[in-house]
């Protein structure tokens, strides 16, 4: 239901015959909206999985516009990705393909200890001169099963990241998300639990430092 008729036939052709597969499974192709590139990321679930992805593609300066994160009834992560390359230097992204889909795969089979940012992140001059102030709400789901975590923040390379390197700081699960960019206005939903949201002043110091980690 989160996925149109093109992206389900791409990912059962990538799929069907590795549904349990060990290994980690990263394919990437042009997106289908003309612009940028489109990866899926499909493998055993494990905490970290999340913010090493958004780690790599800040690495490689490209930046995240829209994201669903799904997992499976098996435990299974089935993420879905469009990226941009942040300077848009070329105007292909095919040459591209092979290197995401080798180097991102290799990342997350080796499962090495997590890269710092790029440093301070390049904000656009629109959103230098009309900035936008970060929206934190977080509540609990109608059946009580998990908190949505609600985030409208101006995009810039690296917001992802910084959002899901603090959740993992704070031993917080990431169950699903959806990522979206309008522009320069980023609004991010993420489904979450965790033992620290249990308690009001964990919930407190999840929008706390959420709220400070977004503002530029």
């Amino acid at each position: 239901m989160r996925h149109d008729a093109r992206e389900i036939s791409w990912h059962t052709r990538q799929l069907w015959w590795r549904v349990e597969t060990d290994q980690p499974v990263v394919a990437a192709r042009p997106s289908t909206s003309g612009e940028g590139v489109q990866v899926l990321v499909y493998m055993r679930n494990e905490p970290t999985l999340f913010t090493r992805i958004c780690a790599f593609f800040e690495q490689i300066q490209y930046n995240i516009v829209d994201a669903q994160i799904n997992t499976t009834r098996h435990n299974y992560a089935l993420d879905s990705f469009v990226v941009l390359e942040q300077h848009r230097t070329s105007d292909t992204y095919r040459d591209f393909l092979n290197y995401i889909e080798h180097e991102l795969g290799k990342q997350l089979r080796t499962r090495g200890p997590l890269r710092n940012g790029n440093g301070k992140p390049r904000i656009s001059r629109q959103l230098k001169h009309f900035p936008l102030v970060p929206e934190v709400t977080l509540r609990a789901d109608d059946k009580g099963r998990f908190y949505v975590l609600n985030v409208v923040a101006g995009d810039r390379p690296g917001l992802l990241y910084s959002v899901a390197n603090l959740l993992n700081e704070q031993n917080i699960d990431l169950c699903s998300a959806k990522i979206s960019t309008l522009g320069e206005r980023a609004e991010d939903t993420f489904m979450i639990r965790g033992e620290p949201l249990d308690t009001p002043q964990g919930r407190v110091r999840l929008e706390t430092d959420l709220m400070q980690a977004l503002s530029i």
